[in-house]
């Protein structure tokens, strides 16, 4: 049920058959899903209600735009980037009955296409050197790449507190092609997936599709800021208030430049 305030020249003055006014505040006025509704202090005064039907006919009372919705919380990528415009944030309610406890997916994907042996460097970059499409994967340095054989989605493994999670590309030979490594330290660096298809032997190029997903239960409004999401996103209040209980949907980070974070504020849920 949608209300909404009333606007127009007001109070609303009106006279009884006896002689008697009654001035009517637009407080006391709304529009509830489109029909203009009178508070019950002045539902028994007779003829007032034809009165305003009037009115509004005539344009001098007119349903008021809805307020601006408010923030439920901002939500940023981890690092500055373009990758960040990559990042999507689903919010969920699994129980129907239960608007306090939310869930949280966050999904970051990148799609490189055509891409070369020679090229890795300077698209993925290094540990050492970043490169012209920073993103979920870096590739180790070493002498040579080789062209990699196709590969199904595999996730990447070994991250630590101190250590990126590392995943070995073979070439049709089965040998070496390159190493990818995730782009920061840490046990989350293992949900990355790659994917190596659409290998084209006489160009020497292929598709490079890497995702990233995380999904965290039962949030609510306190504890959103604390998710363990911190691989990818943060979650903080919006300026001046505090985190509330998110509208559900889902919502891709934008904004995202070189020295400027991506970003993505929610609005609360009405």
């Amino acid at each position: 049920m949608a209300t909404y305030a009333v606007s127009g020249a007001g109070p609303v003055v009106f006279f009884t058959e006896s002689g008697q006014q009654v001035t009517v505040p637009l407080t006391a006025l709304s529009f509830v899903d489109g029909q203009l509704e009178i508070d019950a202090a002045y539902q028994g005064v007779a003829g007032l209600k034809p009165w305003l039907d009037y009115l509004q006919q005539a344009g001098r009372l007119q349903q008021a735009a809805a307020p601006p919705a408010s923030l439920a919380m901002v939500v940023a990528a981890a690092r500055p980037g373009t990758d960040g415009n990559d990042v999507q944030l689903t919010i969920a309610f699994p129980d129907p009955s239960d608007a306090e406890h939310f869930d949280v997916t966050v999904t970051e994907l990148e799609i490189l296409e055509q891409l070369s042996p020679e090229q890795l460097e300077e698209v993925l970059g290094t540990a050492d050197e970043p490169g012209s499409r920073p993103g979920l994967v870096r590739v180790v340095a070493a002498a040579g790449y080789q062209l990699p054989k196709a590969m199904a989605e595999t996730p990447l493994a070994g991250g630590s507190g101190t250590n990126p999670s590392s995943l070995e590309i073979k070439a049709a030979d089965d040998s070496t092609a390159f190493v990818l490594q995730a782009r920061a330290a840490g046990a989350d660096g293992d949900l990355t997936q790659v994917e190596i298809t659409d290998v084209d032997d006489v160009e020497g190029t292929f598709k490079l599709t890497a995702t990233w997903t995380k999904k965290v239960e039962g949030l609510t409004a306190a504890g959103a800021a604390a998710a363990d999401l911190g691989y990818a996103v943060q979650i903080a209040a919006p300026a001046g208030q505090q985190i509330a209980t998110p509208e559900p949907g889902t919502y891709a980070l934008t904004g995202g430049a070189e020295a400027t974070t991506a970003n993505r504020s929610i609005v609360a849920r009405s």
